[in-house]
């Protein structure tokens, strides 16, 4: 182990935390929308009731809700292995809504939270959305800073689980 690497670990563990190395390059992966009836979604709607809802003792009938069946649903797959997942809604003809954006634990820390966040604004911008709205649990809105969302709101307790979220939204630069 070199010397550097070492030294960064050695701090991590003096301040009890772990190191995400982001700049190792993440695996292959494909882009796939998800049909509702796949084992990909399934697997989708299982990790998203695990990472969201199950320890607020929600019932699973949660993931059902009015938008689920009219959103598209984009994962990041290796293999046959989904590792990042997000739920694109479209708000009229304008707008869009992201939700449910997740990686797989096992796997953050590696790119995937910002190609599949990058892949759910590019689906919507081609479907025609000209702003894109979510709501962030606060320790995510790093993330979507970066990728140009700004707060568009006050932070506020999520209706189902309590847990403070921040409205975003993406307005693209007009061209030219």
């Amino acid at each position: 182990m070199n010397e550097g690497l070492f030294n960064e670990l050695l701090e991590s563990v003096r301040e009890g935390g772990t190191i995400l190395r982001s700049e190792a390059p993440a695996r292959p992966v494909r882009l796939r929308e998800l049909p509702q009836d796949s084992p990909l979604y399934q697997e989708a709607l299982e990790l998203r009731y695990r990472l969201f809802f199950q320890e607020h003792g929600l019932p699973w009938a949660i993931l059902m809700d009015e938008h689920e069946e009219s959103s598209v649903h984009l994962a990041l797959v290796d293999g046959e292995r989904l590792v990042a997942y997000g739920r694109l809604t479209h708000l009229g003809q304008d707008a869009a809504r992201l939700s449910q954006i997740l990686v797989r634990p096992e796997e953050q820390g590696k790119g995937y939270g910002r190609r599949i966040l990058a892949a759910l604004v590019r689906r919507a911008q081609a479907d025609g959305a000209k702003e894109i709205h979510l709501n962030a649990r606060t320790t995510a809105t790093g993330l979507y800073r970066k990728q140009g969302f700004r707060a568009n709101g006050a932070l506020f307790p999520s209706r189902s689980t309590g847990v403070p979220h921040l409205p975003m939204i993406y307005v693209p630069d007009p061209p030219g």
